[in-house]
């Protein structure tokens, strides 16, 4: 009866209530969250691995790809030389043997002309056509040497290059062509075409004021036209020519034997006799009057 009234009197009350959880202390949440932590590196750790793994093997494929090119390549490179040089040396070795007939070949043909040569020059016309070859020759040689005379006063220097010579007491004062005129060709023109007189000096200043540098221009330039069209080689103007050459060389003779001969000692005699021979005019003529 006991028993059935607990009973009875357990199933009234209900089930006992469960007990509240109680809080953790803090080093279990510390070691927690190192738990946490360390998973996370690992699992990080185990990611790079793998990610490394895989670029490794990435790389290591391209390489190898790159190295059997590049053995290719050179494979390839190395036949192809090779085939090439042995072709070259071919070809070095054909051009030669083709180079050395030629020459002997010309040599032999040479040698039959100068024989024909020979054979031929005795003959009528070998003479006649030897004459004609050493007159084109002389006259091309006298032409050359016309040029090289026409130009002789050209100063090569060093490079190349046409410079004019420095000279102080001579200056520039033109240029025709490559050749340049001085001060002392211009005053030679002008005292030998009687426009300066013989004492007279001239100067730059006085050149270009008076129109000297420009005559003298202007006549080089119609005498280089008058040769271009040959007319120096014709008699009239060939006998002009000798006519002033000679007046010029006649004129510089006695200018030459006059400035040898007539010394300033001789000069101041001749003027002290001329002054004796004045006063002692003067003094006849005097006494003449007073007598």
């Amino acid at each position: 009866m006991n028993t059935q009234e607990n009973n009875t009197a357990g199933e009234a009350q209900g089930p006992e209530p469960a007990p509240a959880p109680q809080p953790r202390p803090k080093s279990d949440r510390f070691a927690a969250i190192l738990r946490i932590v360390g998973a996370g590196v690992m699992i990080a750790l185990r990611a790079a691995g793998e990610l490394a793994l895989i670029v490794g093997r990435f790389v290591g494929r391209i390489a190898m790809i790159v190295l059997r090119a590049i053995g290719k390549f050179s494979i390839t490179t190395w036949r192809l030389a090779s085939a090439l040089d042995s072709a070259l040396w071919r070809a070095v070795k054909l051009l030669a043997r083709r180079l050395g007939e030629a020459i002997l070949h010309g040599l032999a043909l040479l040698g039959q002309v100068l024989h024909s040569l020979i054979l031929w020059l005795p003959t009528r016309t070998g003479r006649a056509y030897s004459a004609l070859c050493g007159v084109a020759i002389v006259i091309c040689g006298l032409w050359i040497a016309d040029l090289l005379r026409e130009n002789d006063s050209v100063i090569h220097v060093a490079g190349g290059a046409n410079r004019p010579p420095i000279d102080e007491d001579d200056p520039i004062l033109a240029r025709i062509g490559a050749r340049f005129v001085h001060l002392s060709e211009i005053a030679a023109a002008t005292r030998s075409s009687g426009i300066q007189s013989p004492g007279e000096t001239l100067t730059v200043e006085a050149a270009f004021e008076r129109g000297l540098v420009e005559s003298y221009v202007e006549q080089r330039l119609l005498a280089r036209a008058a040769e271009n069209d040959g007319l120096h080689r014709t008699p009239s103007v060939l006998r002009r020519v000798n006519t002033a050459r000679d007046r010029i060389l006649a004129a510089s003779l006695i200018q030459s034997r006059v400035d040898q001969e007539v010394k300033p000692e001789i000069i101041q005699r001749y003027y002290d006799e001329q002054r004796k021979i004045m006063q002692i005019g003067d003094e006849v003529r005097a006494r003449h009057i007073l007598v």
